[in-house]
């Protein structure tokens, strides 16, 4: 069924600074479930938020960003990896991965750029986000894409890892 653009869909959080659980990416056409490749319908998408994550951390509204992180984790963090879609209200879709990608290794990323922002106890904390995310990379190993598109995200992933494995291949 299909919906106009309304907040109504998304679970709410109190804690959360936008009210709602995540962010959503602004497509006209909503439904409570996406469409599996997300070409039609509003979801929530890591590779949107992570980058907001960053932004906010840049521009020094650290505790929004913690908390949205916060808000947002528990339902892309499936034990392995970070989910790369969610349905407008956070449900899953059913795929999972069996193995640690490079949407985990960006969690971790920006979540550590806000754990180092933070200038207050008051605020609250990612570091058991931080932990559960480097339990899970402990299998991970680094992917080049042969598209071009690719190539610049992991580059800049390439940055944080160790010897940077990925550099020789991109």
């Amino acid at each position: 069924p299909r919906s106009t653009r309304k907040d109504d869909a998304m679970l709410t959080d109190p804690a959360c600074p936008t009210g709602f659980v995540g962010l959503r990416i602004g497509k006209v056409d909503s439904r409570k479930v996406t469409d599996y490749h997300g070409m039609r319908y509003d979801g929530q998408y890591w590779h949107y938020i992570d980058k907001w994550l960053l932004a906010l951390a840049r521009v020094g509204r650290v505790e929004d960003g913690i908390r949205i992180a916060k808000s947002v984790f528990p339902y892309f963090f499936d034990g392995v990896s970070i989910r790369w879609k969610l349905s407008v209200d956070a449900t899953p879709l059913p795929e999972r991965t069996s193995y640690p990608n490079d949407d985990t290794l960006v969690a971790l990323i920006v979540f550590s750029i806000l754990e180092n922002a933070r200038t207050s106890n008051d605020m609250p904390s990612l570091t058991e986000e931080i932990r559960l995310l480097r339990t899970s990379l402990q299998g991970y190993r680094p992917r080049v894409t042969d598209g071009p598109l690719g190539w610049g995200l992991e580059a800049m992933y390439d940055q944080f890892l160790k010897d940077h494995p990925r550099q020789t291949a991109l």
